[in-house]
Parts: C-alpha cells; structure tokens; sequence
C-alpha cells in the first residue's frame, strides 16, 4: 500500500545516558520502528554504534511512510551495545505522527524514559529533528525578516449589486374637466325635446299664487278690480 504521508528524522545526538559498561561508560546505539495499531509489517532502523560514551553524536537521517499518520507512532530506543551478552536498553521515547501536523517540523529535546519504570524520567535526552509531509499538515506562512514593516492583506469587497434605474414618479395632474374645483354648473342636456325649466317671474302677492277667479284676467297689479269683468 503506498502512502505520500512522509518522515524524515534525524537522530542528532544523545546527552547524559546511562552507565551500563564496567568502566561506567556505555556503547550507545538508537533503534528506530513505526508503531500502528494497525498490523503493518515493521521496518527496524539503525543507527551506528558509538564506542565508550554517554554523550554520543550520529547524526543520522530515516525516512518512513506513514499509512495511518493519525494513529502512528515512531518509536526510538537508545541501547548499550555488547558484543558478548544480549544488548541493554537505556531508554525511549515515543514520538506520534499527528503532533506534527502543524507546520510538519520539530528541533527539540526529549526525554528517555525508564525502560521498566516509564513514567520514571533521569535517563538521559534525545535530540532529534522532524519534518513530516502528508495528511494534516499544515503549511506555514514565510516568517518575514526582523524589523520589516506589517501588511495586512484585506479580501476584496464583494461587487456591488447593480439595481435597474427606475425615473421619479411624476406630479399627479387632473383631468382637464376636473381643473377647477368646484366645477362650473353645466346645463341641462337636451334629451327627448326636454328643456331646462325657467323661473316664472313673482306676479303674485302670496306663495303659492292663489288661482285666478272666474273670468277674470290678472292685471298688472293684481286682479282688476272693474265690474263686469272684461272678456
């Protein structure tokens, strides 16, 4: 199964390690393995062994490729070589592949665990540098030189939405035959020979005028008052 989910390591060196030798010194050497929970066919590395020291230096670079980089772990064991008995382990350290899922690099210290008594520290430290490249990885923005001026990059404002152009609304203007309020009093229409009935002038004294009595005609003022009445 091939992966790109890749380690490099570098075992630089190793400070304060454990006496095993007779003469209080040690032949000190790192053993290197992924560690899965899943079944992998493991790949042991090595580094080369260094004579009659606690203090050696290999620097040394592995390269691994990691399957399940969220459950993995590289396991590196320093040892004491011996060429006439079974090899003594000094300490470990474990380092899991997701805690490199930052900028995918490490330059640090570790401490040695206690190869009976893990959660007991005082075997020495391990120095090893570590770039990862693969699933969740994240990469880093270029550090910018000491003292160069800040620039903040802003996104682009959205466009603006361009909406139709719509003209005023005009004055509102009546009808012609609405211009002058109240509207002049119009006459009758003449429907059928029907005509606009005119006010009779007053020509008598009393309202309503009494009617005209028998043979008699109305004069200009009033009735006629003579005798016998004019025919």
């Amino acid at each position: 199964m091939m992966s790109s989910n890749q380690l490099k390591i570098r075992v630089v060196e190793a400070r304060d390690l454990a006496k095993a030798d007779f003469f209080g010194l040690s032949d000190p050497y790192c053993e290197l393995r992924v560690v899965s929970m899943y079944p992998t066919r493991e790949t042991v590395k090595k580094t080369r062994v260094i004579r009659n020291t606690l203090c050696p230096t290999w620097n040394e670079e592995f390269f691994f490729t990691i399957l399940h980089p969220r459950e993995d772990q590289i396991e590196i064991k320093v040892y004491d070589w011996d060429a006439a008995s079974t090899n003594d382990l000094l300490g470990s350290v474990t380092v899991p592949v997701s805690g490199l899922f930052g900028t995918g690099h490490t330059d640090e210290w570790r401490e040695l665990h206690d190869p009976h008594h893990r959660a007991k520290k005082g075997r020495g430290t391990l120095h090893i540098i570590c770039d990862y490249t693969g699933e969740g990885r994240v990469t880093a923005a270029p550090a910018m030189p000491y003292g160069a001026p800040m620039q903040t990059q802003y996104a682009a404002p959205p466009p603006t939405t361009q909406y139709p152009q719509y003209a005023p609304p005009q004055q509102y203007a009546p009808p012609a035959q609405y211009a002058q309020y109240p509207p002049a009093p119009q006459a009758y229409p003449q429907v059928y020979g029907y005509t606009q009935p005119q006010m009779m002038p007053q020509q008598y004294a009393g309202y309503p005028p009494a009617p005209a009595p028998y043979g008699y005609a109305p004069g200009p003022y009033g009735y006629a008052a003579g005798y016998p009445p004019r025919f």
